[in-house]
């Protein structure tokens, strides 16, 4: 029972929002149409989205306590070498309370749910930008490398932010969630990105004369399993796609793939300070070539902010197409 008299939740059949309606989720939809109170107060309620957004809202204050333990050690404004490591830190926090609005008030219409899902979406490009921006920042171990990644990180990861708002945006409204190809589709454009973060780890792995003194390259094995555990559990549906209507109000695939989220965030970043603590004279001279590249104000904080606000700019024209097909005439 919740903490305040609510309509009672209704099933997928009932809830007359195709848009809304979740792959296996049956029931516990939140009623359409009702005064914005009451989806603000439904997360004190058990329906289907209750736990969505406190997964990510717990994520948020486990993520703000991680900052404030490495502001001690890490000057986030006045040092260029902590400049990264904050846009890193920003951009998750971007992802996990863009993520948790849109589960908020998605159920009150089809125009709201969509524009909802759309900053979602764009904040799921601005945590992978700035994710990769820590990467290619602080794990290059390669002159050549990092000659090639101080020119073209920055422009490729803005490309591919743009591109997941737009693809994820695409295929929200035009295909739908439920549509095979949606996911899958989404999965891949990530994937490119997620691809673009792994360079500097992907060019130690594979060149054999690196591995000898990569005596930390091991632990990025963890957010690695961790983000392909993460994709099946997007993609897959399980465990609700087994058992119909036992999952619908907790434990459903995107309640584990909010909280996998987290965890692989957590771990990417635990990896990444113990590569930091363990430099070595090289390996130093080589992060403080790419700082100089990555490092400043404009290109860490600057750039992610600025790359947000686009995808802001995408999500107002996104939400104004789907406003005005919503007001076309029938035939």
């Amino acid at each position: 029972m919740g903490f305040f008299n609510f309509p009672s939740t209704v099933t997928s059949s009932d809830h007359g929002l195709t848009a809304v309606c979740n792959k296996h989720i049956h029931t516990g939809y939140r009623r359409p149409h009702q005064p914005w109170s009451y989806y603000v107060t439904s997360v004190f309620q058990a329906n289907n989205q209750t736990f969505n957004v406190w997964t990510h809202l717990i994520g948020c204050l486990f993520i703000a306590q991680k900052a404030c333990q490495l502001s001690l050690t890490f000057d986030f404004i006045n040092d260029a070498e902590s400049h990264p490591l904050g846009a890193g830190l920003i951009s998750v926090f971007i992802l996990l309370t863009g993520s948790s609005f849109a589960h908020w008030f998605c159920d009150r219409s089809d125009c709201v749910h969509y524009t909802c899902f759309f900053i979602d979406y764009s904040c799921v490009g601005i945590y992978a930008m700035g994710t990769t921006l820590v990467s290619h920042c602080f794990l290059v171990r390669d002159k050549q490398l990092a000659i090639f990644l101080a020119e073209w990180s920055s422009p490729v990861s803005v490309f591919l932010s743009l591109q997941v708002t737009i693809v994820f945006c695409w295929t929200k409204f035009h295909l739908g969630m439920q549509h095979k190809a949606t996911k899958i589709v989404q999965l891949a454009t990530v994937s490119a990105f997620y691809i673009w973060l792994l360079v500097p780890l992907l060019h130690r792995c594979l060149w054999p004369s690196y591995t000898e003194i990569n005596l930390t390259l091991g632990l990025h094995k963890w957010h690695v399993l961790l983000a392909f555990i993460n994709a099946l559990i997007y993609v897959a549906h399980f465990p609700e796609r087994w058992f119909p209507k036992t999952f619908d109000i907790i434990g459903n695939s995107h309640q584990l793939h909010h909280i996998v989220l987290v965890a692989t965030a957590n771990s990417f970043f635990n990896a990444t300070l113990v590569e930091i603590d363990n430099l070595d004279a090289a390996n130093r001279h080589l992060t403080s070539y790419m700082i100089e590249h990555l490092g400043t104000m404009w290109m860490s904080y600057g750039v992610v902010l600025s790359t947000f606000a686009a995808n802001c700019i995408i999500i107002v024209l996104a939400s104004l197409k789907v406003k005005c097909e919503e007001t076309k005439p029938s035939r």
